[in-house]
This record gives structure tokens, sequence and C-alpha cells, in this order.
């Protein structure tokens, strides 16, 4: 999806289009909001969620779901000691003790003491509210929180998908005008770099391919972002239904 159209996408690609970056946002948010378990890698083998993640004709996404995909066909991959590593990986990556190589708080990267509950929390907090949406680990990490991040996204698509159906195409408009303000103000300021770094300080394939689908999907969905507000703009001037 590049570059501008003189006609607005029909509705269904519209719809898929949203779909596709409801499911990336919130699987990437599940990817880095808790501790994996064993049930989770299940289910993502269960319901085939490496071959359903969209953009593979982006070279980082394609070579983050080769490498997630080779990880969980290791046949041992289920046995307590692996998910153990996984789970220290995790812990290791996002959570500590000490330095942490990878943390996923927009301040540490973004403000000057790169500390935890700084300015920039307390504008992702501002933009949560604004939208007046709710987050079930709110009250357990920081507003800024990559896995709150990666869900704000998700929840404004999913409003963006009901308010497209019901004809509300000035409502669509705002939503994913919202969505563009929080991605080029907050996300892309750091999530980028934070994505490296998961990549760079992964010992589990497993999170070194997050880390690649997190950098590869941002970069892909600025794009598509900014064509579906180009396609609503263009179906509001021309009045379509």
């Amino acid at each position: 999806m590049t570059g501008t159209s003189k006609r607005p996408m029909g509705k269904e690609r519209f719809l898929n289009v949203l779909a596709e970056r409801q499911f990336a946002y919130s699987f990437l948010q599940r990817l880095f909001i808790e501790e994996p378990s064993k049930e989770f890698v299940e289910l993502i083998i269960k319901e085939d969620l490496v071959d359903v993640f969209p953009g593979k004709d982006n070279e980082i996404i394609k070579n983050g779901l080769e490498i997630l995909s080779f990880y969980l066909k290791d046949p041992d991959l289920m046995t307590d000691e692996n998910i153990n590593d996984l789970k220290a990986d995790y812990v290791n990556l996002f959570i500590g003790p000490g330095k942490l190589p990878s943390p996923p708080y927009e301040s540490v990267y973004r403000s000057k003491k790169r500390l935890v509950f700084q300015d920039e929390t307390i504008e992702v907090r501002y933009a949560y509210a604004r939208q007046k949406l709710i987050f079930t680990n709110i009250h357990r990490e920081p507003d800024d929180h990559i896995g709150l991040e990666m869900d704000f996204l998700s929840q404004l698509t999913k409003r963006a998908a009901k308010e497209f159906r019901d004809g509300q195409f000035n409502k669509v408009k705002k939503t994913l005008n919202a969505e563009s303000e929080f991605m080029n103000g907050h996300l892309l300021e750091w999530a980028c770099r934070f994505a490296e770094d998961v990549t760079g300080a992964a010992r589990t394939d497993f999170y070194r391919a997050a880390g690649k689908l997190l950098n590869g999907y941002l970069a892909l969905d600025k794009e598509q972002l900014s064509e579906l507000i180009n396609s609503v703009n263009l179906r509001i001037k021309l009045k379509l239904a």
C-alpha cells in the first residue's frame, strides 16, 4: 500500500486492512506485555499466527517470521526447560533486576534522565484519556509501556472499523488521525530503537523475532495508515456511501 489514489479503496479492502492492523497490534501487544507462558506459545502454533501475520512483503517482517517459525518447530519447544529459558529471556529484557538492555518504556528512550514516569509518560496518559480508552494492564505498568501503546492502536483500529461499517466516515477520519498523531508523536520516536535493542539483546529466537516484527510492522503501518486516511478523506470529499 503505497502512494495516493484519486479513488478511495473499496469497503471490503478498507475493512480488511483495519482487521490486519488490529490483529498485528494485538499480537505485538501480547508479545511484550506479559511473561510468556506455555499456553501462549501453544496458541501461536495452534492458530497459525505466524502464517496470518500481515506484511510478508516487508523484508524485516519476513525475516522475523522466518526466525519465529523455525523456533516454533523445535521438537523440544514445550519442555519445561525451554519455556523457563523463554521466561528468563523476557525477564532479562524487560524486567530486570539491573540495567535493562531494552526497557519497554517510552520515557526511558526519550527523556534526558532515561527514567520511567517522566513527561512522556504523562503525555501518553493524556493521549489515552482523550480517546476514553481503558487498558487491562494500566495499573500494573507505566502508561508508556510498549504493550499498552500497542493496545492503544489496536483499540482505536477496532473503533475505526465499527465507525466505517456504520458509515460514520468523519468519525473514521478523526480516529485514524488520532492514531497517526500518536504514532508520529510517540511510537515512531522510540519504538524502532527499542525493537532493535530487543533483537540485539535477546537470548532466544522468540524475542529476536519479536523485535524484528515490531520494527518492520511500524515501518509498514506508517504507510498503511497514511493511505487509509487519504482514502477516507476521498470518500468524504466524493460523498460516497
